[in-house]
């Protein structure tokens, strides 16, 4: 037997939403989870302006082909530059491997030819 334990003075979020959405009660203002400057993408925002799934973008970062810093608020803020849309657009044609967006990248090791 499986003992669940609940909290009979909370209420789930999908619950509120449900009874909202019953009774016709809509949000009067619409809520974005993150907040950011406009210096800086989304992954939502980069993959409408590229026409990719925003679910391949992550897969890419969990796979590490896409190495990109995660914000204090979990959120994976891409820098707003053609250089990183391109960069985005390249991964995405198989033309390069992986790419590293991070702010800073640890130093290479090893012989470096230049």
């Amino acid at each position: 037997m499986i003992w669940v334990e609940t909290c009979v003075d909370m209420v789930l979020p999908i619950t509120v939403q449900r009874i909202r959405l019953g009774a016709g009660i809509k949000v009067t203002i619409q809520r974005n989870r993150w907040h950011h400057t406009p210096n800086m993408l989304s992954a939502n925002e980069v993959a409408a302006t590229l026409g990719i799934p925003v679910n391949w973008l992550y897969v890419q970062i969990r796979k590490g082909h896409l190495r990109i810093d995660r914000q204090s608020t979990g959120a994976h803020l891409f820098p707003n530059s053609p250089h990183t849309l391109d960069a985005v657009q390249s991964l995405r044609n198989h033309t390069v491997s992986s790419i590293d967006l991070r702010i800073n990248q640890p130093d290479k090791e090893g012989h470096q030819h230049g």
